[in-house]
């Protein structure tokens, strides 16, 4: 992007808005609702603040009743790992009124641990007194999120393996985007400062509270490629991601875009 995408910006005056993608500045965002997509009736609920990660699982004892167990797990020195104690909570009647909170219990049974592989999920392993479950599992999608809208924020990204050294490098600046939704189709015009412009068309999927494009570039000022955009998330007032374009003069440029939208 030093070349194609963020040379045109460079000579703005630097705004570096482009923050944390998601929730967390720890890792990518591991909140969402998880599972496999071949066992339905089961599940995981992940919220993450920090380098903290709350689980519940909601699963099935050895009477084929309903049950849940909570763990919050510490993030490890191994990268993209948590760990924890699991427990079972037990309480009250859903109907007592009042709720009497003495009556809640909770009893540990065991550990949990997330390996997270991708964007898209990883490994769960629990132990459920003494009996070891280990599931790979995936962000549940239920809606495609819409990302139509225009916004006003900035780029950051760096640039490597360019034919011209002097393409190699980071930058960043202010930027405005404006994106048409169609379907599973997708366009967005990424305008600099200079008056120009980059238009990437792609197709678009959903994992969980994520969207995710790949397609083609092509660029006012003659450069072209190909992209791809994954962790985008919109807000009612924000847009942000995280962008790969490799181009026509062999750069691999690294960004992430951050992004409030333009009232109505």
């Amino acid at each position: 992007m030093k070349n194609c995408l963020l040379a045109v910006i460079a000579i703005a005056s630097v705004l570096f808005f482009a923050g944390p993608i998601g929730a967390t500045s720890w890792s990518t965002d591991q909140s969402d609702l998880y599972g496999d997509p071949n066992e339905s009736g089961w599940g995981a609920q992940f919220v993450q603040r920090g380098s903290v990660l709350v689980v519940t699982i909601y699963v099935y004892n050895t009477t084929n009743t309903a049950i849940w167990y909570n763990a919050a797990l510490a993030a490890t020195a191994t990268s993209s790992v948590w760990q924890g104690d699991l427990y079972e909570y037990r309480g009250p009647w859903l109907g007592a009124v009042p709720f009497d909170p003495s009556a809640v219990q909770s009893r540990k049974v065991g550990t949990m641990t997330w390996q997270s592989q991708s964007m898209d999920g990883g490994m769960l392993t629990y132990t459920v007194d003494g009996v070891t479950v280990t599931k790979n599992i995936k962000r549940f999608t239920f809606a495609v999120d819409d990302f139509s809208g225009t916004y006003v924020g900035a780029l950051s990204g760096t640039a490597t393996g360019c034919t011209n050294p002097s393409g190699i490098g980071t930058a960043e600046g202010v930027i405005a985007i404006a994106i048409l939704q169609n379907g599973s189709n997708i366009t967005l015009r990424l305008a600099y400062p200079d008056g120009s412009a980059c238009t990437l068309s792609g197709v678009l999927t959903q994992s969980g509270q994520f969207g995710k494009a790949a397609g083609t570039m092509t660029c006012e000022t003659g450069d072209s490629g190909t992209f791809q955009i994954s962790e985008m998330i919109v807000g009612v007032g924000y847009l942000a991601g995280r962008i790969v374009v490799n181009d026509n003069s062999s750069c691999r440029n690294d960004g992430t875009f951050a992004a409030v939208r333009n009232l109505p």
